[in-house]
């Protein structure tokens, strides 16, 4: 256990989950709790098979082959090479280019708004604060050696 994380945590309480009020068991199971979002790449043919159950790959296909607009087209050529392109594994949705992607896609009537923020989301992802922290499984043990700390 690395008693200075965990003590750093207990005294700051950055995210105000109210360790000072609580129990050392309280205070482990908050800790262990998944119930942190985080963001995360994403394998491209999770990227890919959304897209297709979210019924936008095709259109994103036909902007490629032929839209009125050359940034959309350009967008939709650029999702294609990209989600196809086998020296890649994953996709960031969080980089600006991703976004503009996507952006573009909407402002061009390939996808909603609905069907990228379903692609955004598949960035999400629920950890708990201790494994947000690299410090592993807490127990009350861990807490009050913590607390003898500060």
């Amino acid at each position: 256990m690395n008693y200075a994380i965990l003590t750093e945590e207990l005294s700051t309480d950055p995210l105000e989950r109210g360790y000072a009020e609580m129990t050392d068991v309280e205070v482990a199971t908050s800790l262990n709790t998944a119930d942190v979002t985080v963001r995360q790449l994403v394998p491209l043919w999770r990227v890919k098979k959304t897209a297709i159950e979210e019924g936008c790959w095709l259109p994103i296909q036909a902007a490629a082959a032929s839209h009125e607009t050359p940034a959309v087209q350009g967008a939709a050529m650029i999702a294609i090479d990209y989600i196809n392109d086998q020296r890649f594994e994953n996709l960031d949705m969080d980089l600006p280019s991703t976004q503009q992607m996507l952006g573009a896609l909407v402002a061009g009537g390939v996808i909603s708004a609905e069907q990228s923020a379903t692609l955004d989301a598949l960035a999400d992802s629920t950890t708990s604060r201790a494994s947000q922290l690299g410090i592993g499984r807490v127990g009350a043990g861990h807490v009050e050696s913590a607390r003898s700390r500060i």
